[in-house]
């Protein structure tokens, strides 16, 4: 549907827009090469560490309160048995919550650490279109752009003005 919509719109605009200049950017790998991107990856890396070793740690308690259950199934009564095992489906819920949450401030520290580096790009990628006369600068993801010459890629210009 999406690409119906901009082909219809690609096509009935006017004859003046055949001389239009379209350029596009690697939004991902722009950010990720300046150098503001590399110090919020790092961050970001440095606590996912910390979250991974805590979380590796806990699974590692998970995996023995595991095996302890199921060698000792045999000579423990039913009622020990199922309490047991409640206790072990508690603290495998309460894992993968911690586990999603810190999924979620990891992807929200992300975001609050790249906006301000989106923003400027924003800003840098205009400069850049008007300076090199473009009509529309396309952000490049495998669903939106599909084949692209590579002479209207923009990203390292953007990436060079963002340094400046």
């Amino acid at each position: 549907m999406k690409y119906l919509i901009l082909l219809t719109l690609l096509f009935s605009l006017p004859a003046v827009s055949a001389e239009s200049k379209i350029a596009y950017v690697d939004l991902q790998k722009a950010i990720q090469s300046t150098k503001e991107g590399k110090k919020a990856r790092s961050q970001l890396e440095k606590e996912f560490k910390t979250k991974e070793k805590a979380l590796k740690k806990r699974e590692e308690g998970l995996k023995k309160m595991s095996d302890e259950l199921q060698k000792k199934a045999a000579l423990l009564s039913e009622d020990a048995k199922r309490k047991k095992q409640a206790e072990f489906q508690r603290e495998m819920l309460d894992f993968r919550k911690k586990v999603a949450e810190s999924q979620q401030e990891i992807a929200e520290k992300e975001r609050k650490m790249t906006e301000p580096i989106l923003r400027k790009m924003q800003n840098i990628i205009a400069k850049v279109a008007q300076k090199g006369g473009y009509s529309m600068v396309l952000e490049k993801r495998e669903q939106n752009i599909l084949w692209a010459d590579k002479q209207v890629d923009i990203t390292d210009k953007v990436i060079e003005a963002f340094e400046d």
